[in-house]
């Protein structure tokens, strides 16, 4: 009787070594085919835990980067729109000192001509979308942000004549409407975007000093108002006002209006200069924000290799653990034939 007890013994003890063996093997194998260490948290809650840290951390910083790579692709073509008005300012420029000194009314025609087709052309340019959005709408995503007065020629931007605007201390913007009431220029709010510095919120709205203003406001792009000895103060108001003055000039007006193209000249200058600083600041964001794009990714790499240690497999170790696991495998079926029958370790293999 106690033969087949310690028989039967012997029996479950061997089968739930070999049990055990062939799951540890089986387990082995699956780690190096799927590369993971482990598939459930509860079989590793440390390093489980810290991996879903890690991944929360790896996806906030791939949605940062692009983010900056949107933005960045954007400020490419608002860096390359603003360097052609400043290329079509200058030109106009040096045509109009040819225009002052030396030239016929009739001269001055055609080199009215050429200004207009200038205002023309950058019209077109302050109305550039991209990814079917304007670049200098502010918040306006709908219709052109910039458009001309029939009457006057000069330049409105989302139907408020540029020449009205006046801005705040806070740097706001606003007009005196019908009643000579502050108005806030329409359609004219900041957009910000999260680029992975500390983005917060002040309610529903984004805190200015968290993100990164994506918004490109028509207002102060060209220059706003006027100077206080009444000039204007705006580059494409300035240009209607030497095509104007140009398509007028008459022989008998030549000498004056010389003196006037002469101070509009100065003007067009002095603001394209300021202009220019402005692309300047553009370039400045274009090399910050690839900058910040190399360390997002740098970021995302590293934190991708440390959740690779915390779950992966590692494949030398792991066909070392394979190579023991087979081994004892082996073994257990080679005990086996000494331990049970011969007839159910037959069925075991």
């Amino acid at each position: 009787m106690s033969m087949r007890i310690t028989d039967r013994s012997s029996t479950r003890n061997y089968l739930r070594y070999l049990n055990n063996a062939l799951y540890n093997q089986q387990n082995t194998m699956d780690q190096i085919q799927s590369g993971y260490r482990f598939k459930k948290v509860s079989d590793d809650v440390s390093d489980g835990v810290k991996n879903m840290r890690t991944k929360a951390e790896k996806y906030k910083a791939d949605v940062c980067k692009d983010n900056v790579d949107s933005i960045k692709d954007k400020l490419d073509t608002v860096d390359s729109t603003m360097t052609n008005i400043h290329d079509l300012f200058t030109n106009m420029d040096a045509m109009l000192e040819k225009a002052v000194t030396g030239t016929s009314s009739s001269q001055r025609q055609v080199y009215a001509q050429e200004a207009d087709s200038t205002k023309s052309q950058v019209l077109q340019l302050l109305n550039t979308q991209y990814d079917n959005q304007y670049l200098f709408g502010g918040s306006n995503n709908y219709t052109a942000p910039f458009t001309v007065s029939s009457e006057t020629g000069e330049l409105e931007y989302n139907n408020i004549p540029v020449s009205d605007i006046q801005q705040r201390d806070d740097g706001s913007y606003f007009y005196l409407d019908a009643n000579n009431q502050p108005t806030e220029v329409p359609m004219n709010e900041k957009t910000y975007m999260n680029i992975g510095l500390d983005f917060r919120m002040n309610g529903a709205n984004a805190d200015p000093s968290s993100g990164f203003d994506v918004s490109y406001s028509g207002a102060d792009l060209l220059g706003f108002g006027k100077t206080a000895d009444g000039k204007q103060n705006n580059l494409f108001n300035v240009l209607n006002e030497i095509t104007q003055t140009l398509g007028n000039s008459t022989v008998s007006t030549t000498e004056a209006d010389s003196q006037k193209l002469s101070s509009l000249g100065t003007q067009l200058q002095t603001l394209n200069n300021r202009f220019l600083t402005q692309v300047t600041e553009v370039g400045s964001k274009d090399k910050f924000l690839s900058t910040l794009s190399d360390h997002l990714e740098t970021t995302s790499d590293t934190l991708n290799e440390k959740m690779s240690s915390l779950v992966g497999t590692n494949t030398a170790e792991a066909s070392t653990e394979e190579a023991t696991d087979v081994a004892v495998t082996n073994a257990l079926y080679r005990l086996g034939s000494s331990v049970i029958p011969t007839s159910l370790m037959d069925f075991i293999k």
